[in-house]
């Protein structure tokens, strides 16, 4: 006989060592010093990162190359300024051993294709590492943060790969709940956290922007419910500004450290990368640029 979701106990949850302190335990506690994975504050280990956009804006293709370079280092993007006379490479990347995503979007043969285009403009020594520290999930629809089977499931497919980073692609794919609720979304975002914990890992999340986005800026940007952002460390918004030339305005938000200017993007078309592209000018900027471009269009049409 088959037991309901609500019956089912996840068998091979890690049990979570926590205790209540006194306050003199308290005192006495000490803390490793925070580790950056990718510098600058964008991404430190056991914390949530949102990569966000609207819909078709290249979000596979920057978490393609993000995951390249956390397994073989480098500087993000090789996003650069000048600073007291010299380059600054400005988000460093510490290595990573083992990166997994799961992803309900794009399907194992347009990811195979773009990775073998990705992975053959690799070194042969940075090809052997994506080989052996690169695992994927694809279209797997039993994979959810909003049943216990699914819980389960993305628990054991974890417990076995035991990744430094989790990729979450995209966010909405991986749960039927109303989006818009807080209490429903806290709760799948609870559930990401202890991952987090139990398994001393690090979750990257793809998700889109809301269709209203004006006066709104940084994580609020997020679509759905507050509690989706409120439990999220940093962020990288991206948006497409020149569709034929694949030039994107990207903008990091991060809790802690100096804010940092927005800044351009391109994807190359041959190697699939995203690639620094130089800094830029605000989104509100070019939105309002866009919009002015639009009324001179339609002016003209109607002289």
């Amino acid at each position: 006989m088959q037991l309901p979701e609500s019956a089912v106990v996840p068998a091979a949850i890690t049990e979570r060592r926590v205790k209540t302190y006194s306050f003199e335990e308290l005192l006495q506690l000490t803390f490793p010093p925070e580790t950056h994975i990718i510098g600058s504050g964008l991404l430190s280990k056991n914390s949530v990162m949102a990569l966000f956009a609207p819909p078709k804006n290249y979000k596979s293709f920057a978490l393609n190359t993000i995951i390249m370079q956390l397994l073989t280092g480098g500087n993000l993007f090789n996003v650069q300024r000048n600073h007291a006379r010299q380059i600054e490479h400005v988000y460093p990347v510490i290595p990573v051993k083992r990166v997994l995503l799961l992803e309900q979007e794009i399907g194992l043969q347009d990811t195979q294709e773009r990775w073998i285009q990705l992975h053959k403009t690799l070194p042969n020594h940075e090809q052997e590492i994506v080989k052996k520290g690169f695992f994927l999930r694809s279209c797997d629809y039993d994979l959810r943060f909003d049943s216990m089977i699914g819980i389960h499931k993305i628990r054991s497919i974890v417990s076995e790969i035991r990744p430094d980073i989790l990729c979450i692609d995209p966010l909405t794919k991986f749960h039927t709940s109303e989006e818009n609720s807080p209490s429903e979304m806290g709760k799948i975002m609870l559930e990401l956290r202890k991952m987090i914990h139990d398994f001393d890992t690090t979750v990257i999340l793809i998700h889109h922007t809301g269709k209203n986005e004006d006066g709104k800026e940084g994580l609020d940007l997020l679509r759905g419910a507050s509690s989706i952002a409120a439990d999220i460390d940093t962020g990288l918004a991206i948006h497409v500004i020149n569709k034929p030339a694949s030039i994107l305005w990207a903008d990091v938000v991060t809790r802690r450290g100096k804010p940092l200017p927005s800044f351009k993007l391109k994807l190359d078309h041959q190697t699939l990368r995203t690639e620094f592209h130089g800094w830029t000018k605000s989104k509100e900027t070019y939105q309002q640029e866009a919009a002015i471009s639009q009324v001179q269009e339609i002016t003209k049409k109607e002289q």
